[in-house]
This record gives C-alpha cells, structure tokens and sequence, in this order.
C-alpha cells in the first residue's frame, strides 16, 4: 500500500506542475495538504523537483498517517480516471486531431480547443468522447 502511496505522489507532483494546482478542489493539492505534516517533518530540508520530494517522502513511507495515505489513495483514483479519459480521447480522436489540427502546440487544452472548432468535421466517435466530457 505504501508502494502505490509513494507512486501516486510521484504522479501528483508531476500533474501539479503540469496543471499548476491552485486551489483546494484540486485532488493534487488535496493531497499535498493531506500530507503537509510528514512533508514539513521529514521533508522540509528537501527542494522539491528532480524526485527530490518523493524520494524524501519514500524514505520516510512507514510513517505516513492514515490522512496522508487516504489523500494520497483519494488522489490516485482522480489519476487514474484523469488517465482512462485521456486515453479514451485519444484513441477516439487522434485521426481528427492530426487532420484539423496538425500545427496546434499541445498543451493548454489548445489541441481540445482545436477539434471544439471543427467539431462539425469531426468523425462521429471523437464528437461522441468530446461530448462525453463535457466538451460541447
């Protein structure tokens, strides 16, 4: 248990960079405050970035409370329907995104924006998935 705790960490510091975490709704930040007193005992010394924080946080994995660890669980299974969604997404609109949207940088959801666009051109099965999360 205390393996996949570590492992959604890791996970979470790199969605929170990558998202920018700001405010407490997010499950990254949840998280991160879930497990603010082991990080500010064992880890305050740490700067965070290069794994630095997660392997802190790994060295010390016996003494994570039950707080920490269900933030942490609460976290990995945001992750892992943030991850089935993407990849559904993908796998349905990968042709139109190549196709409509060939020069748009990743990123930002500018790709999503791309294909929201020309959602009138788009195949059937990616106006479904987009459709399925929201995006109209």
């Amino acid at each position: 248990m205390f393996k996949s705790a570590i492992g959604i960490l890791s996970a979470l510091v790199l969605v929170s960079m990558t998202l920018g975490a700001a405010n407490a709704q997010n499950p990254v930040v949840e998280a991160l405050e879930g497990c603010s007193k082991e990080i500010e005992t064992y880890c305050s010394s740490v700067t965070p970035g290069g794994g630095r924080l997660v392997s802190c946080a790994k060295a010390h994995e016996d003494k994570l409370s039950s707080e920490c660890i269900y933030s942490l669980n609460r976290a990995g299974y945001w992750l892992e329907t943030l991850t089935r969604t993407l990849s559904y997404v993908v796998s349905q609109c990968a042709a139109d995104a190549v196709k409509f949207c060939p020069d748009v940088e990743v990123g930002e959801q500018r790709v999503l924006n791309c294909l929201g666009e020309n959602k009138a051109n788009l195949n059937k099965y990616c106006s479904l998935a987009l459709s399925d999360i929201g995006r109209k």
